[in-house]
């Protein structure tokens, strides 16, 4: 086993360690309203009513049966699993080192917190920094031999999205958006077709799932969804604090502590400035058609969607569970831009991506 590998297995050991005891700790072992419904819905299928998705409660289910554990402790191995499935997976393609890089964003508290419990968006984010490789991969590596198992893997990332969140909708009308605005050209020309057929044949997978939660409930997404919200005062400022928690990576919520607030606040301000004074030489800004690119461009549409859905509908607010997905892509899209991760997808060796996204 090289360094990397044991880098990587270190981190998400500590990851495991760190969940469990969270979850062990916690006065509900970090449970929620809505994961009491995820467990629920995993321990009887019967009673789905598409106010949830259920691709993440199969995945509970699954879990619990083959290893006969109780569907709460199930709930908190699969989101483990997730993350060390993603580990791997982006070790074959960037390198060990990188990826335990990438892995190791999970530390930080409001990414920690959000796969500690029994949410989905642990697994949504997994799902959705897999999308995106995938159909970066579609769009720049031109035809190949093994491009209908390519587009296979897209457009079964794409159903699973949706099927673990509906909201992964909105990786739908990017790539839309993508196929609408801009043609590859020479050797890529058949490109944007492909990514065409493939997202047609997500639609189909999607569209049958919208029309059995409609069979159920006569609702698309299990119930009504569209509401008046807060005055535009209070959405404006619950939205601006959303974003401020994204960006301080602290979790303040109104009538909090605003002496460990100003202490965070101190401390992000000292690392920002550390950061620009040692890495700013060694910045550069991507090209358009690079990984990071796609990475930081999905997470604001992400926020942008997340942004018009909670003015049409009174949902929870945007706490770090929701806006997570989001900063997560932002900052992959860092860690890659740092590290050089993007050049290595030229490479099939997991060990000359190492040597190409770490020439020292």
């Amino acid at each position: 086993m090289t360094g990397g590998n044991r880098l990587l297995l270190f981190v998400w050991l500590v990851l495991g360690g760190l969940l469990a005891g969270l979850s062990l700790a916690h006065s509900t072992h970090a449970t929620s309203p809505d994961s009491l419904h995820y467990l629920r819905l995993a321990t009887d299928l019967r009673t789905y009513d598409g106010t949830f998705p259920p691709g993440y409660p199969l995945l509970i289910m699954l879990v619990s049966y083959l290893t006969h554990w109780p569907v709460l402790w199930a709930s908190k191995l699969v989101n483990w699993l997730a993350l060390g499935v993603s580990g791997v997976s982006w070790a074959g393609r960037i390198g060990p080192k990188r990826a335990a890089g990438l892995l190791a964003l999970w530390l930080l508290p409001g990414s920690l917190r959000v796969a500690a419990y029994t949410w989905s968006e642990t697994v949504f984010v997994v799902l959705l920094l897999e999308v995106v490789w995938q159909a970066h991969t579609v769009w720049y590596t031109g035809w190949a031999a093994n491009r209908p198992w390519q587009l296979a893997r897209l457009v079964g990332v794409l159903v699973a999205l949706v099927m673990v969140r509906y909201v992964g909708l909105f990786a739908f009308i990017g790539l839309a958006g993508l196929i609408a605005m801009h043609r590859p050209v020479g050797r890529w020309a058949g490109n944007a077709r492909a990514m065409a057929w493939a997202l047609c044949g997500a639609l189909v997978g999607t569209v049958l799932l919208l029309a059995y939660n409609y069979s159920l409930t006569g609702y698309w997404a299990g119930g009504p969804r569209i509401a008046p919200t807060e005055p535009a005062r209070q959405w404006l400022r619950m939205a601006a604090l959303g974003f401020a928690n994204e960006v301080l990576l602290y979790n303040y919520r109104p009538g909090g502590n605003w002496l460990w607030f100003s202490i965070a606040l101190l401390g992000q301000g000292c690392l920002g400035v550390i950061l620009y004074r040692y890495l700013s030489k060694r910045f550069w800004w991507p090209r358009p058609t690079s990984l990071a690119t796609w990475m930081a461009a999905t997470g604001v549409c992400y926020w942008l969607t997340l942004i018009a859905l909670r003015t049409l509908s009174p949902f929870d607010p945007l706490t770090e569970r929701l806006m997570m997905p989001g900063s997560h892509c932002v900052l992959v899209a860092v860690v890659l831009i740092f590290g050089q991760s993007q050049h290595s997808i030229i490479s099939k060796s997991p060990a000359r991506a190492e040597i190409r996204t770490n020439p020292s």
